[in-house]
Order: C-alpha cells, then structure tokens, then sequence
C-alpha cells in the first residue's frame, strides 16, 4: 500500500505544480486529455493558480459508507466522479469540465478519530455558484442527520456576499458550502 501512496503523493505534487505554473502564467501547455473545453489556458488564471494548490487528499476509516454520502451530495454541489475507483477502492470528485479542486478519497491504513479541532485539516469548503445551492446543501445535510455547525447565513467578515453553511459529515470531517455572490433576484 505504501509504493500507491508514494505514486498517488508524486503524481499529486507533480500536477499541483504544473497547474500553479500554468495559472501564474510560467508555463503553456497544450491539452493532453480532454473531457469538456479543450481550450489551453491563454495567460495567468487564478483558478488555475489555485487548483494547483488544493488537490487535496483526505484518508478515511470506512471508504464505503463515506462513498455512499457523498455519491448522494456532491450531485448538489455540481461535482462528480473523474476516475475510475481505483483497486484499493479510493476515488473522487471535481467540476464538470475538470476545472476546480479535485477531492480524492482512500482507506485510512491507521485507525484513529478526526477532530477538526486538532492540528491538521479545520474543514473542506466548496464554492458553489449561488445561494440557492448553499441552502439546498444545508437541506440535504438536515435530512442526512448532519450535525450543523452553522445555518446558512450572511458571512461578512469574509466578502461583501459571502453566505455559507457549516456542519459535520459521519467522520468528524466540517463541510462548507459556500457562495460570494448577491441574493439571486425571483423572475416573475
């Protein structure tokens, strides 16, 4: 198991640096694999940037019930499957158009409790495009008997439309749905 994680950490590291320096704008380089928009990436992009920065991987102590949650949410938050599970049953989610943070999944192969409280990983936040999804999120983690940690509100202190919601998945992990733009206008 050690030589996948090895191989995983490597391919993890070496894709994370390539899209930090094709978002700065350092590097250009054609599309290899497509699975939407095919267009290379024309100049510095702050998306870019910062996916290289957040691949982010996260070890679990019981793979399959943490597949059975999420398959069930991510739908929401407009995320999905990108690669086949692999045969040590890891897998993960990102945006359509493979543009955005990828989240990858594997079998934690020391057990222990998580606590966001702890030293490591405070919460995962996903940005969402609107508040709607935000409070459909918040609904959906109720229903799953999420632990809320905050209601969708109004949040400032971190954008002028900042709004989001707060709880804990079955593992401890806090989930943030978040959106930054203005309340969504009814058209009648």
């Amino acid at each position: 198991m050690k030589p996948i994680a090895l191989v995983v950490g490597v391919i993890s590291v070496l894709l994370g640096g390539l899209w930090l320096l094709q978002g700065l704008g350092v590097v250009h380089v054609r599309p290899i694999l497509c699975f939407a928009d095919c267009a290379p990436i024309q100049g510095p992009l702050s998306t870019w940037a910062i996916v290289g920065i957040l691949v982010l991987i996260a070890g679990v102590p019981d793979l399959a019930a943490v597949r059975r949650y999420y398959d069930d949410l991510m739908p929401i938050l407009g995320l999905r499957e990108w690669f086949k599970t692999g045969l040590e049953g890891s897998f993960n989610y990102g945006p359509d158009g493979a543009r955005g943070s990828q989240l990858f999944f594997y079998q934690a192969r020391e057990p222990g409790t998580y606590s966001h409280h702890g030293t490591g990983l405070q919460h995962i936040a996903f940005l969402v495009e609107s508040r709607a999804i935000v409070r459909e999120a918040h609904d959906w983690a109720r229903a799953h008997n999420g632990e809320i940690v905050r209601e969708p509100r109004h949040v400032p202190k971190y954008g002028e439309h900042c709004y989001a919601t707060y709880w804990l998945d079955p593992h401890g992990f806090m989930l943030e749905v978040v959106c930054h733009s203005p309340e969504e206008m009814n058209v009648a």
